[in-house]
């Protein structure tokens, strides 16, 4: 009889040890599943520039800078892992004509050019995409609005997921954009014309750390 109580307590004991692992398992998944990135921000090494851009900083930009295409056909090209994105960048006088392409495949041009400053903004929408890894290539194309007074190109971040967001959802005074987007500022960083991650897979739901975090769901 003593020998069967030892027996149920170890039995016991194993079966509460298996809980308290199968627990801490659920937890940690939990918690990666809690800070998924859903946002590949213009910083990230996973995207390749062609051409010459620009980095300029600001607080109301995810991960706190955006870049600017300076010189027509610059090129930035964003892998990503998603069914459906959408690119933040901004609208001003000063700004051109964006080409979108995904997969290869040219499916938009957007013109940038507002009499108003907006930004950040939504300024393109890929709708329904099909699963899998995905490429956007952002193009320069030296075009604009007979208004505006210059064709540059600013991109801040491709969000998607719990990031995405309606269109205008900030807006900003001439001045306070002019400001973020002063061409003619000195003591700029560059941002290298080909800065490419050699090995990894593309940013979406296994993106790298590199990438922007969204916040917790209802946090």
């Amino acid at each position: 009889m003593r020998r069967e109580r030892i027996r149920r307590r170890g039995a016991l004991a194993a079966l509460a040890a298996i809980a308290m692992f199968a627990g801490a398992a659920i937890g940690a998944s939990s918690a990666v599943a809690e800070t998924v990135p859903e946002a590949v921000d213009s910083a990230d090494p996973a995207i390749t520039y062609t051409g010459t851009w620009q980095t300029y900083t600001s607080p109301n930009d995810i991960g706190g800078s955006r870049v600017v295409g300076r010189t027509a056909g610059a090129t930035a090209t964003i892998p990503f892992e998603a069914t459906r994105v959408q690119v933040i960048g901004a609208k001003a006088s000063n700004l051109g004509k964006m080409e979108v392409a995904i997969d290869g495949a040219v499916v938009a041009t957007v013109d940038l050019y507002s009499s108003s400053g907006i930004a950040p903004a939504v300024v393109f929408d890929s709708g329904p995409l099909e699963p899998g890894p995905h490429t956007m290539t952002l193009r320069v194309t030296g075009e604009k609005h007979p208004a505006a007074s210059g064709f540059f190109i600013p991109f801040d971040a491709l969000v998607f997921g719990s990031r995405l967001r309606l269109p205008h959802d900030a807006e900003l005074s001439d001045d306070a954009l002019f400001a973020a987007l002063d061409l003619d500022r000195p003591g700029l960083e560059a941002v290298s014309a080909a800065s490419t991650r050699p090995t990894g897979r593309p940013p979406g739901r296994r993106c790298p750390t590199t990438c922007a975090t969204a916040p917790r769901r209802g946090g």
